[in-house]
């Protein structure tokens, strides 16, 4: 509320304050760095979500902390998450061994490459862009963590000539998002896996699709406690595509 009130970015800082030590040099070199907030202490709503070992947080600190952490899939520390007011993720980033002032610009330059692909990006519906183009850029996207505009090139990957990239991307994030069992899900796969290729360029991208697939199921089912426990059906996918390639 703040954030939209005042206009202001949001900086959301995930640590571990008392135990992670790249949390703790972030911490000395940068934020402690009074350069650092001479430079950007009044572009931000700074919010630090902490999780310590040594230092015990109200109950309902720590599962708010939790939950954010869930929301936004952090698996490390420090993750330092750069939004809007809104809460469209702008960027995300973490520790780099910069004083103050040099993080302080790495934020500010963050913010400014995600002004410039915003722009270069608002066109996509309406030109007619390669797929090869729309594989850059959506690659861009998801380096930013900017999801938005993810999601919009994916749309538009799934509608040009070549849509194999996205239709693999596509896959991805539906058994990320547990959707594995989904009837859109299921058609995008056994369409994948029947498909006939019609060039020898078309046969060698389908095989490495094939195989990337083969990855998403095995992670999936690395994943699946009831899966894992039965070694077979946990190698199934990559002894599937062996299989279908006899290597």
């Amino acid at each position: 509320e703040k954030a939209q009130k005042e206009q202001k970015n949001i900086l959301v800082y995930f640590s571990g304050s008392d135990w992670c030590s790249y949390c703790i040099r972030l911490e000395q070199s940068a934020f402690d760095d009074p350069d650092f907030y001479d430079l950007v202490g009044d572009k931000f709503v700074f919010i630090n979500i902490d999780f310590p070992r040594y230092k015990a947080l109200p109950p309902e600190e720590t599962k708010r902390n939790e939950e954010l952490r869930d929301e936004y899939n952090i698996s490390g520390f420090p993750t330092v998450i750069l939004m809007h007011p809104r809460k469209e993720i702008i960027a995300i980033t973490g520790f780099l061994p910069l004083q103050g002032d040099d993080y302080a610009k790495h934020l500010l330059q963050l913010i400014d490459d995600e002004t410039a692909f915003s722009e270069e990006s608002d066109d996509i519906n309406t030109s007619d862009i390669s797929s090869e183009d729309l594989e850059t850029l959506y690659m861009k996207a998801t380096d930013l963590g900017n999801e938005s505009i993810a999601k919009k090139i994916l749309k538009k990957g799934l509608q040009s000539s070549n849509p194999l990239f996205f239709q693999i991307e596509n896959y991805r994030i539906l058994i990320d998002e547990t959707q594995q069992d989904s009837k859109e899900a299921i058609d995008l796969r056994q369409k994948l896996t029947q498909k006939i290729p019609e060039s020898k360029k078309e046969a060698l991208a389908l095989k490495e699709a094939h195989f990337n697939l083969a990855l998403i199921d095995f992670a999936h089912a690395m994943k699946n406690p009831h899966l894992r426990k039965d070694l077979n059906k946990t190698l199934l996918p990559l002894k599937n595509y062996l299989a279908l390639y006899e290597e």
